[in-house]
């Protein structure tokens, strides 16, 4: 009776290493593996959100001067303690800036940085 016991914990063992073998294998050959605090991949501003970023538009213009226009085109996020968005915004005719943007716990924005004189093939 304990061999057989200690046989099928044995078994129960190696099934386990095995099955942890194939989903690592599986994970690590991923061809986009998922990063924990990894930024994701660029997609367009919801509607929404864009509202919301245009409402930094005074900020960006303290710092940087008047812009012509603000309108979000792009962004990729990244989950910290809120969300931190890289949104590409356009300024005017082909001017383009970078703005990092904290989204807080509280649902409230923050510009945290710009890089001006950006383009739009210009990778976030």
């Amino acid at each position: 009776y304990q061999r057989r016991v200690h046989g099928d914990r044995l078994i129960g063992l190696l099934s386990s290493v095995l099955v942890l073998s194939l989903f690592c294998s599986l994970h690590l050959t991923s061809p986009s593996p998922i990063m924990v605090g990894g930024k994701t991949q660029a997609k367009p501003v919801p509607e929404d959100l864009a509202i919301k970023f245009s409402e930094l538009r005074p900020k960006l213009e303290a710092q940087h001067g008047t812009v012509e226009t603000f309108e979000p085109i792009s962004m990729k996020t990244q989950v910290v303690a809120g969300t931190n968005y890289f949104v590409k915004i356009k300024l005017g005719a082909d001017q383009y800036a970078h703005a990092k943007i904290w989204g807080k716990l509280d649902r409230t924005f923050e510009l945290t940085s710009v890089e001006m004189g950006k383009g739009l093939q210009d990778e976030l």
